[in-house]
């Protein structure tokens, strides 16, 4: 019989088969669940994804990129090798690259190094401005 030609009632048996042979096989009354599933390296098992305080670090798809006008020269960019290559004509990076607070994180390096050179430069300064007004 073709798998066309099958009637509801014949579905439902081999579902209740299907149930009766998954615990058979897999010694739990379980059903399958659904959900994405990660290996997590601490409990040794799978486990549904965000459960696990362990970081999984895997192969993971990126969704497609949506095509934008680039603000830089106009162009469409319809891809992401197309995007590398745009960057990389400009010199330029994505936000995205970028962890949360790392631009204040750089404010701040940037402040303490003015900081440190005006330490650094400050007697040195004071001594030659002392020198040419007494002369």
């Amino acid at each position: 019989m073709s798998q066309d030609h099958i009637s509801t009632a014949q579905q439902a048996v081999d579902q209740d088969r299907f149930d009766d042979n998954f615990s058979r096989i897999f010694n739990t009354s379980a059903k399958v669940k659904g959900g994405t599933f990660v290996y997590c390296p601490v409990e040794k098992k799978m486990v549904p994804r965000g459960t696990s305080a362990a970081r999984v670090d895997g192969p993971r798809v990126q969704r497609g990129l949506k095509e934008f006008k680039s603000p830089i020269d106009g162009q469409m960019i319809t891809s992401r090798a197309g995007l590398a290559a745009h960057n990389k004509k400009h010199g330029v990076t994505n936000a995205s690259d970028y962890s949360k607070g790392y631009i204040e994180k750089k404010a701040h390096a940037r402040v303490e190094g003015g900081k440190k050179y005006l330490r650094e430069t400050r007697r040195p300064d004071i001594a030659r401005a002392i020198d040419q007004h007494t002369r």
